[in-house]
């Protein structure tokens, strides 16, 4: 069975492959047209960046608008998700280069509120994700599940002639593989925000929402 596996020291997920879609949310709502960033490293107007940086970091803060309060940015559009993440990433390349060359620069204060309120945003998304997908992500349930599967399987080896328990066994692997596939793509959607979260400098709030969650 995959297991969620975190490091707090570096608040960094490993993945063994690439993630499914997850489940499209169940609130409805027109998205608006989606904006679109450059690939990281590329060269773009600081202007027209910090403009279209506004506008999706706004879009989706919870603090101005009732549709972001209620929806999460990753079941909602995937797409978009990681268009904002990509923003979140570039952002920070454009304060290490307003810092060094224009540190009194309202752009400065700007790109640094802009941060905060995203920042705001992807740890309310991380704990989202955590909360919704617990029961799979929790190792010691993942271990349990699997331990439940291989009791059957050998009880299945030492009787074949109960057909209803290789029933029962192969609706429990179906079960797994479901799971299996739903907790792949939340730890895609967590490594995703955890890694843009530590490079950005938010180490700290970033373990601290996996923390809590472990105590619950």
């Amino acid at each position: 069975m995959r297991k969620l596996c975190f490091n707090p020291k570096t608040a960094s997920f490993a993945l063994a492959r690439n993630s499914p879609s997850s489940p499209q949310s169940l609130i409805s709502s027109p998205t608006p047209p989606r904006l679109s960033f450059s690939e990281p490293g590329s060269v773009v107007d600081e202007d027209s960046f910090m403009e279209e940086a506004e506008a999706i970091i706004l879009k989706w803060n919870p603090d101005s608008s009732a549709y972001a309060k209620v929806t999460s940015l990753f079941y909602q559009d995937k797409t978009e998700a990681k268009h904002y993440i990509n923003c979140v990433n570039q952002l920070h390349q454009t304060m290490h280069s307003l810092i060094s060359h224009s540190p009194s620069s309202h752009k400065l204060v700007l790109a640094h509120n802009l941060m905060q309120i995203a920042m705001k945003r992807l740890k309310k998304e991380f704990y989202q994700i955590l909360c919704m997908n617990r029961a799979h992500l929790d190792p010691k349930s993942v271990s349990a599940r699997s331990s439940r599967t291989s009791a059957n399987s050998s009880c299945s080896d030492c009787d074949d002639d109960f057909a209803a328990e290789d029933d029962d066994i192969r609706a429990a692997g179906d079960s797994i593989t479901e799971v299996e596939q739903v907790s792949s793509g939340a730890m895609a959607d967590l490594k995703l925000i955890a890694d843009c979260m530590v490079s950005s400098g938010y180490a700290k709030e970033c373990v601290s929402v996996y923390v809590s969650i472990l105590r619950l």
